[in-house]
């Protein structure tokens, strides 16, 4: 789907939804986002995000080792995946860091590497188009917390984060 829309089928959800929107924003105050995502033991392999703007921040928790966040700070669209050196990489152990924001921008390759145990990881990003959001839609996550996006704001974030990813 393109664009942002609030699924009503969230709606029965909307109290855990403030929660873990103010959770995000308690670990990383800067942080404006109008997804949450949230996986268990989730292991993906090396990508870049095709449907968020970039700026993502990663909450990881639970009794697991490893699993740490492979990044190419460096990496530029034009390069294939499978050609990216894994020197030219680095790694936030994220088993080290639980529950600590790690913000790092999703549309540059990364991956999740492999780990042993029990692991939890919340995502926020901003979608594609949400420029385009009704006024409706911008409220209900406003009402939830959501700090929504704006353009001024998504480049204040992207500046945090063009050497190293924040933590």
């Amino acid at each position: 789907m393109n664009g942002l829309h609030v699924v009503g089928s969230t709606e029965p959800y909307r109290s855990f939804q403030t929660l873990l929107a103010q959770w995000i924003r308690a670990k990383c105050p800067e942080a404006v986002f109008t997804t949450i995502v949230i996986n268990h033991n989730f292991e993906i392999d090396r990508h870049r995000d095709s449907k968020n703007v970039g700026p993502t921040i990663l909450l990881a928790g639970g009794d697991f080792t490893g699993g740490g966040l492979r990044l190419w700070l460096g990496d530029g669209d034009k390069v294939k995946l499978h050609d990216l050196s894994v020197d030219d990489s680095t790694v936030v152990p994220l088993d080290e860091l639980k529950y600590t924001a790690c913000l790092f921008d999703g549309n540059k390759a990364h991956e999740v590497l492999p780990f042993e145990g029990d692991r939890f990881s919340i995502m926020a990003y901003t979608v594609r188009g949400f420029l385009d959001a009704t006024d409706s839609d911008r409220h209900g996550l406003e009402a939830m917390s959501y700090n929504f996006p704006t353009h001024e704001t998504l480049c204040r974030l992207r500046r945090t984060m063009e050497t190293v990813p924040r933590q």
